[in-house]
This record gives structure tokens, C-alpha cells and sequence, in this order.
């Protein structure tokens, strides 16, 4: 919950400036998203996935983590304009999921 006392302290009221939504139909909202001008970006190290330094910054991004472990579903992967993966050290397979979405953003979003 990016509104949680904690988040909000952590990120230096950081998370209040970040818009972002939950997604009750899912995955039929994306549909709704991608309609409304988001490039929908799935954050994955799957199959498919281009380097995140290497993705196009859009004017309008939706991006979607997956919980550890099992990651995004094929629903939300094959809705994914972009597929993008963040490029790890020699023998580390995973970050959290946190730490990706923490790494993404700082890439992806405008400065």
C-alpha cells in the first residue's frame, strides 16, 4: 500500500506525488489503461524481456511487478506493450520486488 505511514515516511512524502491505482478487474482494466494512453510496461526477467536501460521512456507508463516468486501473469504479460528485465550482477536471479519497482521508476520516470 503506497499510502501506508511507513511508505509515506520512507519515501520523504515521495509516495504522495506518485499516481498510481489498483486494478479490481484484473485483467480486464488493463484494456481501460492502455485506452486512456499508458504504454503498459510488465517488469520481468521472462522471455522477451529487453533491458530496462533500453526501453523508451513513454509520456504516459503503466507499469506493472509481479509478487515474488510467481511474477506477473500471462494475462498481464501478453497485455505488456513493453517487457522489460533490469540487468543483474553475475549469479543473482531475482531482486525483491520492491527494489525492482524502486529501480524501474527511478529509470523511467521523467526527471
Amino acid at each position: 500500500d503506497p499510502l501506508y505511514r511507513k511508505s509515506v515516511r520512507v519515501s520523504i512524502g515521495q509516495a504522495l506525488k506518485l499516481p498510481f491505482t489498483v486494478a479490481h478487474r484484473w485483467p480486464e482494466d488493463l484494456a481501460a489503461i492502455r485506452a486512456a494512453g499508458f504504454t503498459l510496461v510488465a517488469m520481468t526477467p521472462g522471455p522477451g524481456a529487453i533491458d530496462l536501460r533500453d526501453v523508451p521512456v513513454p509520456r504516459k507508463l503503466a507499469m506493472m511487478v509481479g509478487a515474488e516468486g510467481p511474477g506477473l501473469s500471462d494475462e498481464a504479460l501478453a497485455a505488456a506493450d513493453v517487457r522489460a528485465k533490469i540487468d543483474m550482477a553475475p549469479g543473482v536471479d531475482s531482486l525483491n520486488v520492491v527494489v525492482a519497482a524502486g529501480i524501474a521508476l527511478h529509470a523511467l520516470l521523467p526527471r
